[in-house]
Order: structure tokens, then C-alpha cells, then sequence
């Protein structure tokens, strides 16, 4: 059974500068190679973080795939020094979990796997370099994969320890809050460099 939703209320803000899928796949046609990757989202990845310390948290298990010539492209994008830019936090989850799984093996690119990496500030990301995301929900293990983005492994945390990715994404949100973005699912997106 389809059903539909009302449309959303009229934003005040201008519409984005690339609103239409044929528009979008010109613009990115002239700049951007694109690939797809696949990860089947749990029940899992919206569950609250219970744990004091989220590299405590007892993280899900998901299917993920890239085909070989997607991390083909992937590795020839990197070893030619541009940018891997995933959109969502679901593509950073399964690129990250491919390079992980081919960092260690010579094997064939498997066709699928089952992934329960989690990414935290300090993480090392060895294939993403920027993601196009929404604004999550707090004490949420997406909340801290942005978070892992915003942080070099090496960078010293704040005097209060909280990991500088963290204060950094703190500080986003506040922005995007004083500036009314619409946060969750079907919210406002942010780049992330």
C-alpha cells in the first residue's frame, strides 16, 4: 500500500541552487564522478547512545556493498589527490567499512559485507573526505560519524576533553539553530569539509 505525505510547509529561506535530479546530474556530470555504494539500514542506527562513553556503545550490525569497480573508482579518485565525497552517513559507514576489510586483505573485493564499525572523533576515515548529511539527532551514533569527520586523529582535544570534533559540531548547530534550519530526516543538509 503507497501513501502519501502532505507537502511541507513553504520555507523562507530561497530554494537550494539545485533543485531538479536532471539539474543536479548536469552540474555533476561537468565536476563529479559518481559511484554507488549500499548499506541496509537497521533499526539500530537510531537508537540513542546509552553509554557514558559512545565508543562504549554496543554498535548494530548491517549489510553493506560496494561493487569492485566502485572502490576502484574510489582508490583512483584518492590516488589522483581529489576528494571522496560521501553523501550520507550511511555512504561513510560502508566506504569506511570496504576500506577497512581491503586494508587488511589481498583478497577480491566481496560482493557484501556485515559491518559494525562505528566511527568516533579521532577515528581515522582513510577513504571519505567530506560528507553531505542532515542535522542528526543528539547521544546518536550519526551525530558521532559527523563528529569523526570533523577531526583529524591527531588533534589534541578541547581543555575539557571533550573531542574537538565534537565542539566543532556543537558549534555548527548552533548556527544552524540561530539560523532556523529544520534538523532530522527530512530536514536542512550540511557540507562537511
Amino acid at each position: 500500500m503507497a501513501t502519501t505525505r502532505p507537502p511541507p510547509p513553504p520555507s523562507p529561506r530561497p530554494p537550494p541552487a539545485c533543485t531538479s535530479r536532471p539539474r543536479c546530474s548536469t552540474r555533476c556530470a561537468r565536476d563529479v564522478a559518481r559511484t554507488d555504494v549500499q548499506l541496509h539500514v537497521g533499526a539500530g542506527t537510531f537508537k540513542s547512545v546509552e553509554t557514558e562513553n559512545v565508543e562504549d556503545h554496543p554498535i548494530h550490525a548491517e549489510w553493506c556493498s560496494m561493487s569492485p569497480a566502485a572502490v576502484g573508482e574510489i582508490r583512483q579518485t584518492r590516488a589522483a589527490g581529489h576528494r571522496v565525497v560521501a553523501v550520507g552517513t550511511t555512504s561513510v559507514r560502508t566506504i569506511e567499512s570496504y576500506a577497512a576489510a581491503l586494508a587488511t586483505t589481498d583478497q577480491p573485493v566481496p560482493d557484501h559485507l556485515s559491518t559494525r564499525l562505528l566511527l568516533t572523533p579521532g577515528r581515522s576515515l582513510h577513504w571519505s573526505d567530506a560528507l553531505l548529511t542532515n542535522f542528526h539527532l543528539p547521544r546518536s551514533t550519526l551525530m558521532a560519524l559527523v563528529g569523526a569527520m570533523l577531526q583529524s586523529p591527531d588533534e589534541a582535544p578541547a581543555p575539557d576533553g571533550t573531542p574537538i570534533g565534537i565542539v566543532r559540531l556543537k558549534a555548527a548547530y548552533r548556527e544552524a539553530i540561530g539560523r532556523g534550519y529544520r534538523f532530522y530526516s527530512f530536514g536542512d543538509a550540511m557540507l562537511v569539509l
